[in-house]
């Protein structure tokens, strides 16, 4: 997976990362946003896509924030919570004692997780899906809050924001990782990271997730490069900047990697031999289950938890803080045409910023219920491509329909945008394309002349 990952991030995250930022820098300002609608015609539709997208991204994001939030608030306890059996929440299956497990035995963190911090087990399905989490809700609340401040103010505050964001993690993988490889066994960990598998390139799905990591890694089609961009001076050396974010991604990846890995194959140790293929889960439960686990069996264990629980928030807000910048800036710029809000343009960021997490906040509360519906659809690849089911769990045709219209809403705002501009304009069936494709500058030369450059194929080529 680790050289799948190096090969995608080369071919394809660093030229569109380019792309989208010389898309911005060229014309700058916001072309691919919504604010294009009055300069680059039917592309707008791609602006209004990255703005959804964005924003159905944050409906579960931010829940993933609330949880770390809420593990930082039960670290404080002594024992930790997730380390013993015996609590209202477990099951009769739970056992924390390493060297007896029967066949259909569970964790203590993985019944604290699911049954206490999900409640997945007061859920029988979707048709009780049960009331929002008073307890996560507070964290979203909070989590939500911290995004306000930071974003209300514009770069400003978010500038400012961005050096703890971006730097603390790197302290704190650091200190971990230091630690880390002093455990027992942290050395099969990280060989079983860093050793390729070369008979594992033929499989097409390696390659799949392995894009996907990238894609969403370096966030394209959300918009945040477009807006960042616009902020930009004109000769700003943009190439130099994307190979260096693109090796400080890979860099980072990397280091998690080990971080993480070499507490894992700690873990192995205390589990007795366990095979880390079994340790070495995906999903939200490595963070939540086995890396809590395996911190746990440190020397000042709640230190440790409250340290890398505070590094995923601040992760989480960091990159958070971009989805939203794309879309407070894109409501902004389209508001910016009216004389009103040029008077009263900062308090109108006020304005914009409350309305971008108020919403986003309301719909994330179906994620803290006792089933995490849209969360589900948006990133389960599984459900959406393989099969209608995951695990013993089949999900009804109705939510797989709703999945489908949330996950398609993003992709059908471009043609349905692009057939509404194509009604707007007069003409000729060859002169509304002509408009379409073209900005509104060129509108009134092209309705002159009845010639438009951009129907030409001269045009394109020398793009």
């Amino acid at each position: 997976m680790l050289c799948d990952h190096m090969v995608t991030l080369g071919v394809y995250g660093l030229i569109i990362k380019d792309k989208k930022i010389l898309i911005d820098e060229d014309e700058n300002f916001l072309q691919m946003q919504i604010d294009s609608n009055r300069e680059s015609g039917a592309c707008s539709s791609v602006g209004f896509a990255c703005v959804l997208i964005a924003l159905y991204v944050s409906f579960y994001y931010n829940v993933i924030i609330a949880w770390s939030i809420f593990y930082v608030y039960c670290s404080f306890q002594n024992p930790l919570p997730w380390t013993t059996c015996g609590n209202y929440w477990n099951s009769k299956n739970c056992q924390s004692n390493s060297t007896n497990h029967q066949t259909n035995h569970t964790f203590p963190t993985d019944e604290f997780f699911e049954r206490y911090v999900l409640q997945l087990n007061k859920s029988n399905g979707l048709d009780n899906i049960g009331l929002p989490d008073y307890r996560i809700m507070i964290c979203l609340l909070i989590t939500y809050f911290f995004h306000f401040m930071i974003l209300c103010k514009g770069v400003r505050s978010s500038g400012k924001a961005v050096w703890i964001t971006a730097t603390l993690p790197y302290v704190i993988l650091v200190v971990l990782l230091v630690r880390g490889v002093l455990l027992p066994g942290s050395t099969d960990g990280i060989l079983y990271f860093i050793t390729p598998n070369l008979s594992r390139l033929k499989d097409i799905n390696v390659w799949i997730d392995a894009a996907i990591q990238v894609f969403y890694s370096v966030g394209a089609g959300f918009g945040v490069h477009v807006t960042f961009a616009s902020y930009n001076n004109r000769n700003k050396n943009f190439i130099r900047d994307c190979i260096i974010t693109c090796l400080v991604n890979t860099f980072t990846s990397l280091l998690a990697g080990i971080v993480v890995f070499s507490y894992l194959g700690h873990l192995t140790v205390i589990r007795n031999g366990q095979n880390i293929k079994n340790v070495a889960i995906q999903g939200p439960g490595l963070v939540f289950s086995i890396y809590p686990e395996a911190v746990s069996k440190l020397e000042f264990p709640s230190f440790w938890a409250i340290f890398f629980f505070l590094m995923l928030i601040s992760l989480g807000i960091d990159s958070a803080m971009g989805g939203f910048e794309a879309i407070i800036t894109a409501v902004t710029d389209e508001l910016s045409q009216y004389n009103y809000f040029m008077k009263h343009k900062k308090y109108c960021r006020y304005v914009v910023t409350f309305f971008a997490v108020t919403i986003s906040f309301f719909f994330s509360l179906p994620n803290i219920t006792y089933i995490l519906i849209i969360a589900s659809f948006i990133s389960n690849d599984e459900l959406i491509y393989e099969s209608s089911s995951v695990g013993t769990f089949k999900y009804p045709v109705w939510i797989i329909v709703i999945g489908w219209l949330i996950s398609a809403s993003s992709i059908l705002a471009i043609p349905l945008y692009a057939i509404y501009m194509y009604f707007t304009f007069s003409g000729t069936p060859r002169m509304r394309i002509a408009l379409m494709i073209s900005p509104e500058y060129e509108h009134d030369q092209i309705k002159k002349n009845g010639v438009a450059e951009r129907l030409k194929l001269k045009h394109w080529i020398s793009i």
